[in-house]
């Protein structure tokens, strides 16, 4: 169809899945399917794995009442062509606060972690039938569980805030048991907990924030065996009247060998976020975190992962971007493009109707191409196959020195006809577009301005050229220094 499905369309697709697919030669689709929700009810959680046990990789999702006095687990199951089918569904209790998964019995088939009230539920789904597996109420609260293994005896355990103990350790011993332990996290991981391996011992660190702050800053805890953790490292401090947010990852993003750690951080309500980028020394400790790409659309899910096949680790991720109407946003899934050394040279979405806020986004294989595709999810899930077709601006060249209050001609390449705009961003605030045109395909070039000093802040600054062409957007950010 090659545009946004407008209301007339909508009962239609909330009925039934439904496909869209540009006119264009591009592969990318986006397959929609609804979720049964009654009107009472709403979405909470988002996860992806094989869960059935089939190979191809499931859809889990998360549903509770308005009134938070019940819960649903459902399991939509994967064909391994990026089609999903109808959901088999489990009452687990109220509030479904959050999900993830892992092999915990040993079985071979991922297992599904929920946060359910002040409760830790395993569910077993081998075999498409989900059934409760083990049941832990331990006074745990919040959106936060990760599964991994805490302790190093090889075993899979579970994490998950306890309310007024911090982080509380479920110890596994890899057949399906898990069991409550006097373990806890460090009292300065205070949220956004993350793990990877930052020294190359083998062990689980954790990278969090480690303030009550919420103006924090990012820190990393090596593990020393047994549960036990060193002091918090900060690597990294949020912009200047700004945060982290709950968005980050640990991942090879240089592919030195070494894992990296990749963060977001906000300024302000309505402000750009910021993807920030720390080099791991592969001892413990990193470089200073850089800006690895910026923008003024609200995120809400990010995984690293090859989208483009090309070996380079990308970003895939699902933004928010304006209201239509005081309760309606305008939602995507898409990429960013890596270049091989921790940054982002170029961003691509497609964007799909307006809806009651897309609040979860995942990625996975679900197509089985070997490629990262992105799950989002509101009220129906939207799964997005063949990102590496959409278009991105292949060449833009601007100086890499300007001068402030000179006008330079700056040169951009297009798949495709399309409204364009350019702007200049710094790490701290987005400034006014410079320039706006509409451009055919091909090579063109477009005079752009730069402000005067008195209008520049401390930098760095990032040029970036925007293209839209409905339903699809794709920018590209070049660095620049004004003099």
């Amino acid at each position: 169809m090659g545009h946004i499905i407008g209301s007339a369309a909508l009962a239609l697709a909330l009925c039934t899945p439904a496909f869209l697919v540009p006119t264009s030669a591009q592969a990318y689709r986006l397959v929609r399917t609804a979720v049964p929700l009654v009107p009472s009810e709403q979405t909470s959680c988002l996860a992806i794995a094989d869960v059935t046990g089939d190979g191809h990789a499931d859809v889990v999702v998360g549903v509770e009442s308005f009134a938070g006095d019940s819960g649903r687990l459902l399991v939509f199951a994967g064909d391994g062509h990026g089609g999903l089918g109808s959901p088999t569904s489990l009452d687990v209790g109220a509030g479904v606060q959050a999900a993830a998964t892992a092999d915990l019995t040993g079985d071979g088939t991922d297992d599904v972690v929920l946060i359910v009230g002040d409760a830790t539920v395993v569910v077993d789904v081998a075999g498409g039938v989900p059934r409760i597996h083990a049941l832990l109420a331990s006074s745990v609260s919040g959106p936060r569980v990760r599964v991994f293994d805490v302790d190093g005896d090889h075993a899979l355990d579970i994490v998950a805030r306890a309310v007024g103990e911090g982080w509380k350790v479920f110890r596994g011993d890899g057949h399906g048991n898990v069991r409550p332990s006097r373990l806890r996290l460090p009292v300065e991981v205070a949220d956004m907990l993350s793990n990877g391996d930052f020294n190359g011992d083998a062990r689980q660190d954790l990278v969090a924030l480690v303030s009550n702050r919420l103006d924090g800053p990012l820190g990393v805890l090596l593990a020393r065996g047994r549960g036990r953790f060193s002091p918090a490292l900060t690597i990294a401090s949020p912009p200047h009247d700004g945060y982290f947010n709950y968005l980050f990852a640990a991942a090879d993003m240089d592919r030195d060998g070494d894992s990296d750690v990749v963060s977001t951080s906000v300024v302000g309500t309505g402000s750009p976020w910021t993807l920030g980028f720390n080099r791991g020394l592969g001892n413990g400790r990193f470089a200073a975190r850089k800006l690895a790409w910026a923008d003024d659309d609200l995120l809400n899910g990010l995984e690293i992962g090859d989208v483009d096949g090309d070996s380079r680790p990308d970003a895939a991720i699902g933004a928010q971007h304006g209201s239509v109407s005081p309760n309606l946003f305008r939602h995507a899934v898409g990429w960013l493009q890596g270049d091989g050394q921790g940054g982002f040279v170029a961003r691509s979405e497609v964007w799909f109707r307006p809806s009651l806020g897309a609040d979860h986004s995942r990625a996975g294989d679900l197509d089985e191409d070997g490629r990262l595709d992105v799950v989002s999810l509101s009220r129906e899930l939207v799964v997005a196959t063949g990102l590496a077709q959409l278009p991105l601006v292949v060449a833009a060249h601007a100086p890499r020195r300007a001068r402030a209050g000179a006008t330079y001609h700056l040169s951009v390449t297009l798949r495709t006809a399309a409204r364009v705009t350019i702007r200049l961003i710094d790490s701290d605030q987005a400034f006014d577009t410079l320039a706006r045109a509409t451009l055919a395909a091909g090579d063109r070039t477009l005079d752009v301005r730069f402000p005067e000093r008195g209008g520049l802040g401390p930098g760095p600054y990032i040029l970036e050229i925007h293209a839209y062409r409905n339903p699809v957007t794709t920018s590209r950010e070049l660095p620049i220094r004004v003099q």
